[in-house]
């Protein structure tokens, strides 16, 4: 592209036929920009609307999941992580890999991390926002840390906040917190990016 430009400068003047070859390969070199440009506008809308309809689906199931398996004294008692086992089981598919419930003083109740029952954590900003009555999503990238406490096959994923509340009530006793595989979707992405 240079020495075409330098060959434009020393003769000052084109013939027809390079003039319309130059033309030719300015304008591939645009129309390619413009193409892969779209194409990443297309593929990063596609990818949050779908992020947006996960986020509903799977908020709108663990929260009817809540109301079948589990109450809310559950939530004000002592411990008994064996309870949840019902609602974790119904809430795990191939997409949910892992699952952390915490009562309203941000303490462990259930996670398929057994260590982590009974431990009181500060408040991340994902709680208080959901202790507000909000559902939020992250989306998260794994480390290589192999020492990481979630299963290490998973590239990307949406962790998801879902505030507990029962019969319609507005007091929140606690937050399920669910990891969401989105590598499947980012594949599939991916996929439809090459076609344009």
């Amino acid at each position: 592209m240079q020495k075409i430009i330098n060959d434009i400068l020393n003769k000052k003047i084109l013939s027809p036929t390079k003039t319309l070859r130059l033309f030719s390969i300015i304008s591939f070199c645009v129309l390619t920009l413009m193409i892969l440009a779209i194409g990443n506008v297309m593929s990063l809308s596609m990818k949050n609307s779908k992020i947006d309809e996960i986020r509903r689906s799977a908020s709108d199931f663990v929260e009817v999941q809540i109301q079948s398996h589990l109450t809310s004294d559950l939530f004000l008692s002592d411990i008994r992580p064996e309870a949840f086992e019902a609602f974790s089981s119904n809430v795990r598919t191939a997409e949910v890999f892992h699952i952390v419930i915490f009562n309203d003083n941000s303490t462990v109740i259930f996670s398929e991390q057994k260590g982590l029952i009974g431990t009181p954590f500060l408040p991340t900003e994902e709680y208080l926002a959901a202790m507000q009555g909000n559902i939020i999503a992250v989306i998260e990238e794994l480390d290589d840390d192999p020492d990481h406490i979630l299963d290490p096959g998973h590239e990307q994923f949406m962790e998801l906040y879902v505030p507990v509340r029962f019969n319609g009530s507005k007091n929140i006793v606690g937050i399920v917190e669910i990891y969401y595989d989105i590598d499947n979707l980012n594949s599939s992405i991916s996929r439809s990016k090459k076609l344009v």
